[in-house]
């Protein structure tokens, strides 16, 4: 609730009590960026980034977790999980801002970028497990 009244007034805002609510969410609306609390009800923030991250319909949303869990070994975890940034509780809203502003600026010029480009050198693609699970069906079916 906090951060929606922070954010409300650049972003729209959609919120979810727990993970589970959350997907529910992300399957009906269209999201630009997902922020997570790790701890979370019925499905925990880290499940929530992994489940989104290895759904080829969300997985291209950037995700940012924002959490108490400060230790090394928590945000190592997190970033192995997906997140495209981790932040600590307690946290600079302005510094928050700027995160969702960069992210999202980010993202809206890599898909220009492409979209601008006929060609795309391989050197330029960034393959996910996901892009290499779905390569190796598209190879197969056409093996069979």
């Amino acid at each position: 609730m906090f951060l929606e009244r922070c954010l409300n007034d650049q972003y729209h805002v959609l919120t979810a009590a727990n993970g589970k609510d959350a997907l529910e969410v992300l399957a009906v609306s269209n999201v630009n960026i997902v922020i997570i609390d790790i701890m979370m009800p019925e499905m925990n923030g880290l499940e929530l980034c992994n489940r989104i991250k290895t759904d080829i319909s969300f997985s291209h949303i950037p995700v940012i977790l924002l959490t108490a869990k400060s230790t090394e070994d928590n945000i190592i975890t997190g970033l192995k999980d997906g997140a495209d940034d981790y932040i600590t509780k307690p946290f600079n809203l302005s510094i928050l801002k700027l995160r969702i502003q960069k992210i999202l600026e980010w993202t809206a010029n890599s898909h220009r970028a492409f979209s601008d480009k006929p060609e795309i050198a391989p050197s330029e693609i960034t393959v996910s497990s996901l892009d290499e699970e779905l390569i190796e069906k598209a190879i197969k079916a056409v093996e069979e």
